[in-house]
């Protein structure tokens, strides 16, 4: 009975709640929902998600360079899309 009612419960899940438990911006994941606006610059929003989702994800993984006497591990600053497209 438990498997049923877990299967129920992943099936009750909607669109949203499976966006956002990646936490990444709906416009970074390229999906195009009906009914949703997109935001007005794919560069800042790309800015913010790298500002308050990945330097604090990776800030952690940087104190392996204090663990090994060296740099291991570095985050490279923020480039914008179009930089990064060009290049």
């Amino acid at each position: 009975m438990e498997a049923k009612d877990a299967f129920k419960d992943i099936k009750n899940m909607t669109t949203n709640d499976v966006l956002s438990s990646h936490r990444i911006p709906i416009d970074l994941m390229s999906v195009i929902r009906e009914g949703f606006n997109s935001s007005s610059g794919l560069n800042k929003v790309d800015r913010i998600f790298y500002k308050n989702e990945l330097i604090p994800t990776l800030e952690p993984v940087c104190e392996l360079n204090d663990f090994a006497g060296m740099e291991v591990v570095s985050i490279k600053d923020y480039e914008n899309l179009e930089t990064v497209v060009a290049a």
